[in-house]
């Protein structure tokens, strides 16, 4: 009897584990941010973990990488994940990086932002990712705060965000005028960090851009009602 009752007891213990392993990551409960690291080791012992809190006097005025160029773009996706809304395919944006070209594959968004400045949130924080033909990824990642004017950028995803768990094909996207708000941002946050998502991958080559980017206060509200809080915590510089 002892025998059996101890079968099931393994039984289902192993249920529970390969339950919490295939269980989708989320920002609360047992699934949320803190217990992450219980089926992605690397997301609680890692080293060099993302997002992190930047000292303002440490953004370099006037770097940035060596060639960024965004470009209009048609026909492209969008998803609505439940936890961000991704924008993917067809995407023509490509950065350079020591003679290392990097194509978007997609970007998303987080309210508020990841990254914090001085200890300060923003409303909203984009990240466009970017992979090489070694599937290295370099991402740039530009706030947004709400202000009274629009950014037309946005319009077209707001719109169209889709039904959760679904996906939706726009039309066209104004790719082009986030790299108006790029060149005119005048320095950026330079460091090698990781995925803010699991598996919480390192070796990602953040660019962390400044100033901050406006956005409608309509636009930031469908958004975020979208997308609901979607932030990891800070975590520690580079294992400190």
């Amino acid at each position: 009897m002892m025998k059996l009752f101890l079968t099931f007891v393994i039984f289902f213990s192993l249920i529970q584990i390969s339950t919490i392993f295939a269980a989708d990551f989320s920002y609360s409960g047992t699934t949320g941010p803190a217990f992450w690291g219980n089926f992605n080791e690397t997301c609680l012992k890692g080293k060099n973990q993302s997002p992190i809190d930047i000292p303002y006097n440490e953004f370099i005025k006037f770097s940035k990488p060596d060639d960024v160029e965004f470009h209009d773009a048609h026909d492209v996706v969008i998803e609505n994940k439940g936890h961000t809304i991704e924008i993917s395919k067809n995407l023509d944006a490509k950065l350079k990086i020591k003679d290392n070209e990097y194509n978007l594959l997609q970007f998303h968004f987080h309210t508020p932002s990841e990254h914090r400045v001085n200890g300060k949130y923003y409303d909203v924080e984009a990240h466009f990712v970017f992979t090489d033909t070694k599937d290295n990824l370099s991402v740039i990642g530009v706030f947004y705060d709400v202000s009274d004017r629009r950014n037309r950028f946005f319009d077209p995803i707001i719109y169209n965000i889709p039904d959760e768990n679904a996906k939706k094909t726009i039309d066209f996207i104004k790719l082009s005028s986030v790299i108006e708000d790029i060149n005119w941002m005048n320095s950026t946050y330079n460091y090698f960090g990781s995925l803010t998502t699991p598996p919480c991958s390192e070796g990602v080559n953040w660019w962390v851009a400044y100033p901050v980017q406006p956005i409608g206060k309509n636009q930031y509200l469908k958004l975020r009602d979208a997308m609901g809080f979607n932030s990891r915590y800070t975590q520690v510089r580079n294992g400190e």
